[in-house]
């Protein structure tokens, strides 16, 4: 809203919000389409590699007024999938309950799975159990919806996407980089070479 001089939601502070470019609309402007619901602000947003209808977008609790992961407070982020689907057509928000580094989510797909990066600290839960909550955690979600999202241990706080996997249209593997300093009290030494202050790789098989 800073950036066009505009207010589009009524209040009084600069938001972001998700628009759709309509060709069809008189004089091909802006469509922010959301009727009687609410705009729906971002905090982070991608392309999808390997979908061109779907999106990637971390989207405000607060734009919504629902508390998404149950932690008590309208101030997290939350990863969805967005795709545009429906008669007429809108944009459906498909997504996780639970917090994402607001603004280094680093939402990726990959082989028909979803992968992000969850605070701690936002979620206000010890995912790995080390005692702490101000570690970031790799998720990995199915989005077929076969199966609920794991943890797939720590990651890091490197602005980039959450996984990285091969080119092509069958990835066989992911691969991540997991922050030693973030996995225990003391951190912990994955690669043996004697500290717990590197950056360590991590894989994983695409079921």
């Amino acid at each position: 809203e800073a950036a066009d001089n505009m207010d589009y939601d009524g209040d009084v502070a600069d938001n972001k919000f998700l628009g759709v470019f309509d060709p069809n609309l008189p004089g091909a402007g802006w469509n922010f389409d959301q009727g009687a619901s609410t705009f729906i602000q971002v905090s982070w947003m991608a392309r999808d590699p390997e979908v061109t209808g779907r999106f990637l977008a971390a989207i405000k609790e607060i734009s919504t007024g629902v508390d998404r992961n149950n932690d008590g407070d309208l101030a997290d982020s939350i990863p969805t999938f967005p795709y545009e689907a429906g008669a007429p057509r809108e944009l459906d928000f498909p997504g996780v309950s639970v917090a994402v580094e607001t603004n280094n989510a680093g939402i990726t797909t990959r082989g028909n799975y979803g992968y992000y990066r969850i605070s701690e600290a936002d979620h206000r839960f010890d995912y790995n159990l080390d005692g702490d909550q101000t570690d970031r955690i790799l998720q990995r979600v199915d989005l077929t919806g076969g199966s609920a999202a794991i943890s797939m241990g720590i990651l890091n706080n490197l602005v980039q996407d959450a996984v990285l996997a091969g080119r092509g249209a069958d990835p066989k593997a992911i691969v991540w980089i997991a922050q030693e300093s973030g996995e225990g009290p003391a951190g912990t030494d994955l690669n043996g070479d004697g500290d717990a202050s590197d950056f360590a790789l991590r894989y994983a098989r695409i079921p």
